[in-house]
C-alpha cells in the first residue's frame, strides 16, 4: 500500500472517529424523524412583575431557558424573531393577557403563541409534608423554598378564530437546605460560573423545566 493510500485512511478514519464520537446535539428541525411536522410555537417573553431585585433581568433569563429546554426536548419547533417578523418588534404593543386575541393575525405561519408573565420570585415559608407554602408559619415547624410564579397564556391561531388552550398560573416550588442564608440566594448572577449550581438557578431551571413540559403537554393535546 504507497504512501498516499495509506494517509487518505488515516484521515478518513478520524473523521469517522470525529463523527462518531464527537458530542452530538439533538437535531433541531420544523419535522419529526417520521416526516411529521412539530407545532410551531412563538414564545412571547413580557416584563418582569416580579419585582424580586435579582441583579440580572430575570425574563430575560426565563425566556433563554425555556427556549433552550424547549429545542433540547425537540418536541416543539420554537420560532425565532426572524422568523416570527414584524410582530415579534411589535409584541410591546400587544394586550397579550387581554380578552382579545386581535393579535393573532400578525403573527403568520405560526401554530400557537405562547406568552409569559413573571409574577414572582420570593424565599416563602414551606411545609416539606405537603410540599406547599405556609400562609401562617407560626403554627408548626417549617423550612424555606423559593417559590416561582409565571402567568402562562397559549393561544391556538391555526383556526379561523384564536382560541386560548391554556390561561393559568404555574407555581414551582424549591426547597431550600436547612441553615440556608436566604440574603444571599442571589449572590452569583446568570451567566456568571457556577450559577446553573446555585439555589437560585437551580429553582429557576425547575421552573423552566415545568413550563416547557407545560407546553408540550398543551399543544400536543390541542385539536
Amino acid at each position: 500500500m504507497n504512501k498516499v493510500m495509506m494517509t487518505l485512511m488515516t484521515v478518513c478514519t478520524m473523521l469517522m472517529v470525529v463523527a462518531c464520537g464527537g458530542p452530538r446535539y439533538v437535531d433541531y428541525f420544523p419535522y419529526h424523524d417520521d416526516g411529521m411536522p412539530k407545532p410551531k410555537v412563538a414564545v412571547v417573553p413580557l416584563s418582569d412583575n416580579s419585582e424580586c431585585g435579582l441583579g440580572w433581568n430575570f425574563a430575560d433569563e426565563a425566556t433563554q431557558g425555556l427556549y433552550y429546554e424547549l429545542m433540547n426536548s425537540g418536541q416543539l419547533y420554537v420560532l425565532s424573531p426572524e422568523e416570527i417578523g414584524p410582530a415579534w418588534n411589535n409584541r410591546a404593543n400587544y394586550d397579550f393577557f387581554g380578552t382579545e386575541c386581535a393579535y393573532a393575525k400578525d403573527f403568520c405561519g405560526t401554530d400557537f403563541v405562547a406568552a409569559l408573565e413573571l409574577i414572582e420570585n420570593s424565599v416563602v415559608s414551606y411545609d416539606p409534608c405537603t410540599c406547599t407554602e405556609i400562609t401562617n408559619p407560626n403554627v408548626k415547624v417549617y423550612t424555606k423554598a423559593i417559590l416561582t410564579r409565571v402567568r402562562v397564556k397559549v393561544v391556538d391561531i391555526r383556526c379561523q378564530k384564536p382560541r386560548v388552550v391554556l390561561f393559568e398560573i404555574m407555581k414551582s416550588l424549591y426547597p431550600l437546605n436547612p441553615g440556608t442564608p436566604t440574603d444571599c440566594i442571589g449572590d452569583i448572577a446568570w451567566g456568571c460560573p457556577g450559577y446553573t449550581k446555585s439555589v437560585c438557578g437551580m429553582a429557576h431551571q425547575r421552573m423552566i423545566c415545568q413550563i416547557a413540559e407545560r407546553l408540550e403537554e398543551v399543544t400536543r393535546c390541542a385539536r
